[in-house]
């Protein structure tokens, strides 16, 4: 029996090579898929935030809400600060609910309005709730809130941002102001 030549062996090998290249390609694949979808069929996801102290929201200036502190976030996947967002681990539908009271009682004059939005990936998805028009009414506390579904791919970003035109910065209340997001 002939001795193959090195030729021979090394474009065997090659071959080989890249024959297990593209199973551990598929593996990996299959590997990614399988436990994406056994954390979104299998693994609660959800967030609460909520806030010790109010921030201040600028007159007639869109602002994103941080929501300083955690109640629960079972995959880590809310950022705070300034850029406040929460990123999606896998695609999916999920619930967004958030309250935002603003701090104190003040007049209300018609006119002067409030709204709390969701955004998502930076773009105006949905307005949770506006309130407007209040017949120059004192002691009126504003509060804004309400819930939507959103569907998300996974690393999509979610943030929500409110507004307020009364005319000077008015101060959020640490009181009823909060954000849940949960995988359904």
């Amino acid at each position: 029996m002939n001795e193959p030549t090195s030729t021979a062996k090394k474009s065997a090998l090659d071959i080989l090579t890249s024959r297990f290249n593209i199973f551990e390609k598929y593996v990996n694949e299959r590997l990614t898929s399988l436990t994406s979808r056994m954390v979104s069929q299998e693994t609660t996801i959800a967030a609460r935030y909520h806030m010790d102290t109010g921030p201040n929201i600028a007159h007639n200036t869109l602002t994103i809400v941080d929501f300083t502190d955690k109640n629960w976030d079972t995959h880590n996947m809310v950022t705070t600060g300034a850029a406040w967002h929460f990123t999606a681990p896998v695609p999916g539908f999920y619930e967004v609910k958030s309250a935002l009271k603003f701090d104190g009682m003040t007049t209300w004059a018609d006119g002067e309005q409030g709204y709390l939005a969701v955004y998502r990936n930076g773009l105006w998805f949905t307005t949770l709730d506006y309130k407007n028009n209040f017949g120059n009414t004192n002691d009126v506390a504003m509060q804004l809130s309400g819930s939507d579904i959103l569907q998300l791919a996974k690393g999509d970003r979610v943030d929500i941002r409110a507004f307020q035109f009364s005319g000077s910065v008015m101060p959020v209340s640490s009181f009823l102001s909060y954000v849940s997001i949960l995988k359904v």
